[in-house]
């Protein structure tokens, strides 16, 4: 089942960093929002549609401890989108938005065994200086960064789509709801909707901005089947309304043959909990060789060659049912990209049908977090 979310209003997703009034005076958010929110948003709706239950919240019998999410996908003019593969950059410095590949290469024999572990990096093409976006790439780019190993479609990134507007706000006393001195503070709030302007264009006051919406695919919440099909619930640190409606329309992600030495990729659509930080536990981090899981007793000997993570995002929370905040962890970004060499090629089926997407991530993958996607890379282009 998918359902679409849209903001009625600016929302706010925390980041990470620790925020006290009197002491910081900037709370910082940050989109898109864990996979952590959009799970709990989900458990809510559905207690708000079947109050009676709510007393079973967090029990062996909770009605919602099935609730897988498969998938978390963005929609704006009748496209689908998702978080751009860190393999995936622009060009620098270039005259027109230019976007390239990193190529995978063998490392040089002085570089393997030093703190690098892994015997493949990836580079950029030949003369070309690249540098990362943080956005969201279109089904069709995605389409032929998986069949072709091309960049042939733009990165959209996070800050044009996505506004942020500043609150300002002051600490009340609780007692006499009188201000408190020293306490004023500001909220990055944010609105995800832009303005459908082409970059480089003047910007027009009278546009009407469009809404850029969230897409939650999810599955174990049989008496969800009744949802109506439209609605509201509250979503985000300030429990601002938002809108959904059930979404019919399927996403048809990229399915290639198979062919050539085993090599792949899995890419992270979104964040990853690894016991072992940014790498998956399966996986030795030294040796870079390990296993992945395909089925309850089936999993495949794989050797990890090289790897894309970015830097680590905060993944937090809140715990309704102890009423304490959730530890704060480290999770790999979506985006990041992993390379392996399969030990048996005859493999690649299996785990082109596993990673459709699937999750990758040892902690709470229930919740969405580590959803991987196969490509394969007989065209992997070159250095």
């Amino acid at each position: 089942m998918k359902i679409k979310i849209d903001a009625l209003d600016t929302l706010f997703f925390r980041d990470g960093k620790p925020f006290s009034l009197g002491e910081e005076t900037w709370a910082e958010g940050l989109f898109p929002p864990s996979p952590g929110v959009l799970y709990g948003a989900l458990r809510s709706l559905y207690f708000s549609l079947h109050p009676h239950e709510m007393d079973k919240a967090g029990q062996d019998n909770d009605p919602t401890k099935e609730l897988i999410i498969k998938g978390i996908y963005f929609f704006m003019e009748d496209e689908w989108h998702l978080v751009n593969p860190l393999d995936y950059v622009k060009e620098k410095k270039a005259y027109r938005p230019r976007f390239h590949l990193l190529c995978l290469k063998d490392l040089p024999q002085e570089i393997k065994g030093t703190s690098y572990p892994l015997s493949s990096g990836l580079v950029p093409p030949k003369n070309i200086q690249v540098e990362n976006v943080e956005g969201m790439i279109s089904l069709d780019a995605l389409e032929d960064y998986a069949m072709l190993n091309e960049a042939s479609g733009e990165i959209k990134p996070w800050a044009r789509y996505v506004h942020v507007e500043p609150k300002v706000g002051i600490g009340r006393s609780k007692i006499t709801n009188s201000t408190r001195e020293g306490l004023l503070y500001r909220v990055g709030m944010v609105r995800p909707a832009f303005d459908p302007v082409k970059e480089g264009e003047a910007p027009n006051v009278d546009a009407t901005f469009e809404r850029l919406s969230i897409i939650i695919d999810f599955e174990g919440l049989p008496a969800m089947d009744h949802l109506p099909a439209k609605g509201f619930f509250r979503l985000g640190g300030e429990s601002k309304a938002v809108a959904y409606e059930v979404f019919e329309p399927t996403i048809n992600l990229p399915s290639q043959a198979i062919e050539g030495q085993g090599i792949f990729k899995l890419v992270l659509l979104t964040p990853a909990l690894f016991d072992n930080g940014w790498c998956p536990a399966s996986i030795n981090p030294t040796t870079g060789r390990g296993t992945l899981t395909i089925a309850p007793q089936k999993m495949v000997e794989v050797e990890l060659l090289a790897a894309a993570t970015g830097k680590p995002v905060p993944v937090g929370g809140f715990d309704m049912q102890a009423k304490l905040p959730k530890p704060m962890l480290k999770a790999v970004p979506a985006g990041a990209v992993y390379y392996f060499r399969l030990a048996n090629a005859e493999d690649a089926p299996l785990l082109q049908q596993k990673f459709s997407p699937a999750s990758l991530s040892d902690q709470r993958a229930n919740e969405g977090f580590g959803l991987a996607l196969f490509i394969h890379t007989k065209n992997s282009p070159q250095p």
